[in-house]
């Protein structure tokens, strides 16, 4: 054999030995870049998950920030509103609370009952049709013009008072403004004034906060318990406004203080963060039959009735305590005390009162955003028991001191229900203007009614009295045991989505 034929051989031999170590290097550089590219990809992968997460966090961050600075402007315009309220009721809870005994010492007995009626009249009637009004106009021409109807009704005190040559004397001017005719007649008229722009006041109110709370839903309570902190607190400063000016000055130097007040409520409305409406609202078609019919099927609406009840007892406690604390002082107090005595003796209890209902209004609104609202106002109902067995007690005994705390637990209730109505009328009727003048004419209806009771058991003990209370808070507390959230195929609520259609 040559050797070339040798070399042939042995290359033919080795041959597959070379391929299969050739073979094996390939597939490992391929697994090798598989790996690599593996590598890459999860490194790519968590790149992108990293920056998700970090885009993730920045957008919460940014949302918690939108949400916050939201949450600041909604407390803004809350408290601005309130602080409007406060100061318009500064003015006319005073003169409220002052000018039946203050006209009956100028010498017109029935003149303070008279414009009281009147307001309250006008009021309840004025709440069938001042969501028409508020539909139609915005809402800070709104709050205008409810505050401005405050106004006449302080200005012509000033006059009564600028024709008495003592306090508490009767007129002796003969000047036209003097007039007994003119007087009568000028009260009733600035009495309708204010009952019928006070209804436009409170319906733009309930409805301007409602859009707030739509904006951030989570803290509804703590809005509506701003307001109506900062409204209640009206009784503080009112009642020590009162007993100053009433005990240091004259009856003009009163009134035109009250004047003032109105006129800078007036003014602050002037600048109030106006809000847009919701697109329902901003519809031209409406026609006043249409909006009438609508506010009907809204009050036939089944799951509001329990609601309505609970608005009615609010009515109930105001018309109650507002009389009864009175006469609950001056039993205390026995005989020998003079009617200015008195007063001012019932103004610290208002102090009290007041002091409770801003206490009241801002818990109320915390809690509500925490805890169920319809177990907030079967608790209400439950305190206002306890307020009514407190002032039987105060009553019978005789004691001053226990007329605090009757006076703490009615304005604690007070401000409560006021503030849980609004709460769970926003929440579970947003939307719907009408639900707010529905509130408020239900509530003065039920007031009227314990007025009336009040005056025809005027010559009977109290306790007779206190028993028709109770028999209300029965009936209210059967009532807040059947709050429920309003179903969407209830038939009713059909009937006000067609209307608004």
């Amino acid at each position: 054999m040559t050797t070339e034929n040798i070399c042939q051989t042995e290359a033919q031999a080795t041959q597959p030995a070379c391929e299969s170590d050739f073979m094996k290097i390939v597939l490992q550089k391929k697994i090798d870049a598989h790996n690599i590219d593996t590598k890459q990809n999860e490194l790519c992968s968590k790149t992108a998950e990293t920056k998700s997460d970090l885009n993730s966090q920045q957008d919460s961050t940014v949302n918690k920030t939108v949400q916050s600075q939201l949450h600041k402007k909604n407390i803004a315009k809350a408290t601005y509103l309130g602080i409007c309220f406060m100061v318009t009721f500064t003015a006319f809870n005073t003169c409220q609370n002052m000018v039946s005994s203050i006209y009956d010492k100028m010498g017109y007995g029935s003149l303070g009952n008279i414009a009281l009626f009147a307001i309250y009249f006008a009021f309840g009637i004025s709440n069938i049709f001042a969501p028409s009004i508020v539909r139609r106009v915005s809402y800070k021409l709104c709050l205008i013009i409810g505050s401005l109807g405050f106004i006449p009704f302080m200005a012509i005190g000033v006059v009564i008072s600028g024709c008495t040559e003592g306090d508490d004397v009767a007129p002796s001017s003969k000047d036209t403004q003097c007039q007994d005719n003119f007087i009568y007649s000028s009260i009733i008229i600035t009495s309708l004034i204010l009952g019928t722009t006070a209804a436009i006041y409170y319906t733009t109110a309930g409805n301007y906060m409602d859009q707030i709370s739509k904006s951030y839903p989570e803290q509804r309570g703590t809005y509506f318990g701003i307001f109506w902190s900062l409204n209640a607190s009206s009784f503080i400063i009112g009642a020590i406004l009162g007993t100053v000016l009433l005990s240091k000055t004259s009856y003009l130097i009163f009134f035109t203080v009250m004047l003032i007040l109105g006129l800078i409520a007036s003014f602050l409305c002037l600048f109030i963060p106006n809000i847009s409406k919701p697109k329902e609202q901003q519809k031209s078609s409406f026609t006043l039959s249409a909006d009438l019919k609508e506010y009907w099927a809204l009050v036939k609406t089944k799951s509001l009735h329990p609601l309505l009840l609970y608005m009615g007892f609010n009515g109930v406690i105001i018309a109650f305590y507002s009389g009864f604390l009175y006469r609950l002082v001056e039993r205390s107090l026995g005989v020998g005390i003079s009617s200015s005595e008195i007063t001012t003796y019932v103004s610290y209890i208002y102090i009290c009162l007041g002091a409770s209902q801003m206490m009241s209004g801002y818990l109320t609104g915390k809690l509500s955003d925490k805890m169920n609202q319809y177990d907030l106002a079967y608790h209400s109902v439950t305190i206002i028991e306890v307020a009514l067995l407190t002032g039987l007690l105060a009553y019978m005994v005789k004691s001053y001191m226990i007329c605090f705390f009757c006076a703490f637990l009615f304005g604690f209730c007070d401000c409560c229900l006021q503030s849980l109505i609004s709460i769970i009328s926003s929440k579970d009727y947003s939307g719907k203007e009408q639900i707010f003048a529905v509130k408020y004419l239900v509530s003065s209806i039920f007031l009227v009614l314990t007025v009336a009771i009040n005056i025809l058991l005027k010559n009977q003990e109290v306790y007779y009295f206190i028993m028709i209370i109770f028999i209300f808070q029965i009936m209210a507390s059967y009532a807040v045991i059947s709050l429920k959230k309003p179903k969407s195929d209830d038939a009713q609520i059909k009937n006000v989505k067609e209307c608004q259609i």
